[in-house]
């Protein structure tokens, strides 16, 4: 029986990889075990309502604030995976493969999400709900929030139409994969769920809304974290040669 000779340069690249993938792997973490405590402090002091300009600074740091750090990091960790799975597309295309399009479809979906974070769109998106639905209040206080009624729909319409890749990754891929969408779509849309609700009993800041604002947000970052950890580790398993055309 013939033995396949050992790409030295193919082992370079996966040895290279890895590396890669346990050095962001950690920098991501620790922005996120950073900026995540800060959050929680912050929001915390929010609800003593501090003078004008401490509220101003607490405010850039806090979890339950738009347009903050939180926001941000959020927002570069998801285009992060964007990138990553176009990478992972453009390993399918190298092989020959024609199942590449899951691949684009979830990139084109976290460069989505990533532009959300900082432009707010799921919250256009539940006011012009409201506007056109008036009766959307009487669903309930889970339902404050109108954006979840497009949200729900839209993840389970994701979900079926990528079921049939998700089924053929195997492996240890398809664990990761799934775990963290279950972890981010729990934080992003469960306890933002009971955040509505909160929001709606409570008027104005309260501790807590802050701290279950801290567990979603905590759940997103988690989610997060585990698929970019995934995807470079299916880079990493599945090593290819990109070329760039600048022309």
């Amino acid at each position: 029986m013939p033995v396949k000779p050992i790409s030295y340069d193919r082992m370079a690249r996966t040895i290279n990889l890895s590396l890669m993938r346990l050095r962001v792997s950690r920098w991501s973490c620790a922005a996120v075990l950073l900026v995540v405590p800060l959050g929680l402090i912050a929001d915390i002091a929010l609800v003593a309502g501090p003078g004008e300009t401490t509220e101003t600074v607490l405010q850039r740091f806090s979890l339950a604030t738009d347009r903050s750090v939180p926001t941000f990091l959020a927002s570069i960790l998801l285009l992060s995976c964007s990138g990553l799975l176009a990478l992972c597309a453009k390993a399918e295309e190298a092989e020959g493969e024609r199942r590449a399009w899951p691949w684009w479809l979830l990139a084109a979906t976290f460069a989505l999400l990533a532009l959300d974070e900082v432009a707010m769109l799921h919250e256009t998106a539940g006011q012009v709900l409201e506007r056109l639905v008036p009766q959307i209040e009487s669903l309930g206080p889970a339902f404050h929030y109108a954006w979840t009624l497009v949200g729900i729909p839209a993840v389970i319409v994701l979900a079926l139409v990528l079921a049939p890749w998700f089924l053929r990754l195997g492996g240890r891929s398809q664990f990761l994969f799934g775990a963290s969408a279950v972890v981010f779509v729990s934080g992003a849309v469960g306890v933002e769920m009971v955040n509505s609700a909160l929001d709606h009993a409570i008027a104005g800041r309260s501790l807590v809304y802050s701290l279950s604002t801290v567990v979603e947000e905590t759940l997103e970052f988690a989610g997060v974290l585990l698929f970019q950890f995934a995807l470079l580790r299916h880079l990493s398993n599945n090593p290819f040669d990109l070329a760039v055309d600048l022309r």
